[in-house]
């Protein structure tokens, strides 16, 4: 679980953006906008180049934490407002993704974990191809 802090931008397209059920039992975290446990959580996937655009991109996932704040809802609000409000709904998604976007694009002190024990890693006694869309890597804070 050691954390590494790198410069990195997001680079390219955003491959993945989602509102999933937390894993690991109901109610995991607490959301920074709400002070009730949140069963859901934002899931978004995104490629990462270093200072050196010449070295190679890396797919990470993006902690919900640092997602809150763009969308300005927390994700059961998300879910609750695409039931009632597909438009409204749909012009949150737009606007945040924006936001988040033009932040995750600059460059920037990124802290990130791997997403997986070293176990799992070596799994099948090969490592995880780095330039895969499959992210292995977490954004924890930025």
């Amino acid at each position: 679980n050691k954390v590494y802090v790198v410069p990195m931008k997001m680079t390219g397209l955003q491959r993945d953006f989602n509102i999933v059920k937390q894993k690991g039992g109901e109610g995991k975290k607490k959301n920074k906008l709400s002070t009730q446990k949140s069963k859901y959580e934002y899931s978004m996937t995104c490629r990462f180049v270093g200072s050196n655009e010449d070295s190679g991109t890396i797919s990470c996932k993006i902690d919900s934490p640092i997602l809150v704040p763009f969308f300005r809802l927390n994700p059961e609000e998300m879910r609750r407002l695409s039931r009632t409000d597909k438009a409204k709904c749909n012009e949150v998604v737009s606007q945040g993704g924006s936001r988040a976007i033009a932040q995750l694009k600059a460059l920037a002190p990124t802290h990130l974990k791997f997403l997986h024990s070293k176990e799992e890693f070596f799994a099948d006694r090969t490592p995880f191809d780095i330039t895969s869309e499959k992210p292995i890597m977490i954004i924890i804070q930025r």
